[in-house]
């Protein structure tokens, strides 16, 4: 097996280090990495949880829906085109965001950050490694997602860091650079000999074509229960999860652990999202994306628990442990599973929509989490709440699948 797993990576190791990377500097985008400004934006700006929380939510929420229509043209454009428009947009934001002189350019950035970080990086490289793998889509999903624990590992501790020495507008510039001097080059470095790769998908298909499973619309697509019951799966993670994160400053308080502490934690997240994501990899190719999805609420719950009932410097660990597993599931079962349900012709376009709906999601906690904070209502009932749609989610998938099916 382990023989197997390295020499699919010897086989494929640019176009899996297209994935990592792209994986990895989506990272600018993510509500974990912009959370860590949290404190300092608000201060400058003069702005509350709740108005920091909606500016978020707005901006992203816009981000989510042009991402419904641009997403699809990763399906009718070429895949080296899109990855520059898409790093390009990532470099504008990061240099936008540090020079930001109001609220209205500070949206505007936080909108360019979201559409292009966590939106079309995400997107991008989940849809291009989706189409392109097809008998070990698992296996390369499971590797391509390694950059966000990576991401996650080793930003954290840096950013409170250059906050600390050299201030939170000069850290965005120190980014932007970075992305521009080596993000732009080496992925199209990575992506070398992908009109070969390309032609050589489109003769399998053309191939296998009598023999190939229906290929869904986005149309169809809305009218399978499955979709729906899989969709109370994936965007309990995505607002929960980006709630506690955007108000991490504020839960550290909360909690009274220490903002170094809390940064640290992320280290525990981070390998146990890299654990995960290589297991449940090797596990979907062996018996599904569909079952595999199932895991996800029991370790969201648990992570709820523990802000809903510990306090203790441990019950940091272990919260971000949780996370990690959940959201490592999410990043490996959540991407096999379109192609694998839905076919790959439109897989583009059905991307594109689920990722809107994630960003959505993720768009409205801030906001939601921020109200409620400012209205006296704690992280435990917050939590309390989130445990109670984990195990919904649990009986919603169990029901639906075991009547339709998981293929």
């Amino acid at each position: 097996m382990k023989s197997k797993y390295l020499s699919f990576i010897r086989q494929n190791k640019k176009f899996l280090g297209y994935g990592i990377t792209l994986a990895f500097f989506s990272s600018f985008g993510q509500t974990y990495f912009i959370g860590l400004f949290s404190a300092n934006i608000r201060g400058e700006f003069d702005l509350t949880h709740g108005s920091f929380g909606t500016i978020y939510t707005i901006s992203t929420a816009i981000s989510a829906v042009i991402l419904i229509w641009f997403g699809r043209l990763i399906d009718k454009i070429d895949l080296r085109i899109f990855t520059i428009l898409t790093c390009v947009m990532l470099i504008l934001a990061s240099f936008l965001i540090a020079f930001s002189p109001n609220i209205i350019i500070l949206a505007f950035a936080l909108f360019m950050l979201r559409f292009s970080g966590q939106g079309l990086m995400t997107h991008t490289y989940t849809t291009a490694i989706g189409r392109y793998f097809n008998k070990d889509r698992g296996k390369a999903l499971s590797i391509s997602t390694l950059g966000h624990p990576l991401g996650e590992a080793v930003f954290p501790s840096i950013v409170v860091m250059l906050i600390v020495f050299i201030g939170w507008r000069e850290t965005w510039i120190a980014f932007g650079v970075i992305g521009l001097i080596f993000l732009l080059p080496f992925v199209l470095w990575l992506l070398g000999g992908h009109v070969e790769r390309h032609q050589n998908h489109i003769a399998s298909v053309e191939t296998i074509n009598d023999k190939k499973k229906h290929d869904w619309t986005v149309i169809e697509l809305a009218h399978d229960p499955r979709f729906y019951a899989i969709m109370t799966a994936i965007l309990a993670p995505a607002f929960l999860l980006t709630g506690v994160f955007f108000h991490q400053v504020h839960l550290a308080d909360y909690k009274g652990w220490s903002m170094p502490w809390l940064a640290t934690s992320f280290t525990v997240f981070a390998l146990t999202s890299v654990v995960t994501m290589i297991g449940s990899g090797i596990l979907i190719d062996r018996i599904s994306a569909a079952k595999t999805l199932m895991i996800i609420p029991f370790p969201l719950a648990l992570a709820m628990s523990m802000i809903a009932f510990f306090s203790n410097e441990v019950s940091a660990l272990i919260l971000m442990a949780a996370s990690g597993f959940c959201i490592g599931m999410v990043f490996t079962s959540g991407s096999a599973l379109w192609p694998e349900i839905y076919g790959e012709k439109n897989l583009g376009a059905i991307r594109s929509l689920v990722t809107a709906l994630i960003i959505a999601a993720s768009s409205i906690s801030p906001a939601v989490f921020g109200w409620l904070i400012d209205s006296g209502i704690s992280m435990n009932e917050i939590a309390l709440g989130g445990i109670g749609w984990s195990f919904i989610s649990i009986i919603v998938m169990f029901l639906v699948f075991m009547r339709k099916g998981f293929k």
